[in-house]
């Protein structure tokens, strides 16, 4: 499967830019005082929704005023097949490239933040470092090679 680069290039401006909060655990989550989180694959899913895709999009309600976004038509915590297709990407989860050089899934990266030197995770405040993974994993090389 081929990467589209535009697409890609899109959920990383997004992910560089947007005010929305990250949270952990689900795409897309409000809660009880009516806080919306996100998760990186819950941004990607929502900006291929936006961009036309279409996909169902259902808020399930947990009984306790928390409920969480479901993309596609399985209860899925990652990427369903139709965006998944739609970015190019052959796993619902795609390894991202931290700037150490090491593989690390999105969720994992979103969730628990890239293991450091001291071989801890250390989570993160927002998406920025992890737009960097998008880039350095699908981006940098083809654009590269775009300009030469």
């Amino acid at each position: 499967m081929e990467v589209n680069t535009a697409r890609v290039r899109l959920l990383v401006d997004d992910l560089r830019t947007t005010r929305e909060k990250k949270g952990t655990g689900f795409l897309h989550a409000v809660s009880n005082t009516g806080e919306s989180t996100w998760c990186c694959l819950g941004r990607a899913s929502h900006l291929a929704a936006v961009a036309g895709l279409e996909i169902s999009r259902v808020m399930i309600d947990d009984g306790n005023g928390f409920s969480h976004e479901q993309f596609g038509e399985l209860a899925e915590e990652l990427l369903c097949e139709r965006v998944m297709e739609w970015y190019g990407f052959s796993f619902s989860d795609p390894a991202l490239l931290t700037s150490a050089g090491r593989n690390i899934r999105a969720s994992s990266w979103n969730d628990h933040g890239p293991r450091g030197s001291d071989g801890d995770s250390h989570p993160e405040d927002d998406f920025t470092s992890i737009a960097d993974g998008f880039e350095r994993t699908y981006l940098q090389e083809r654009e590269d090679d775009e300009t030469r």
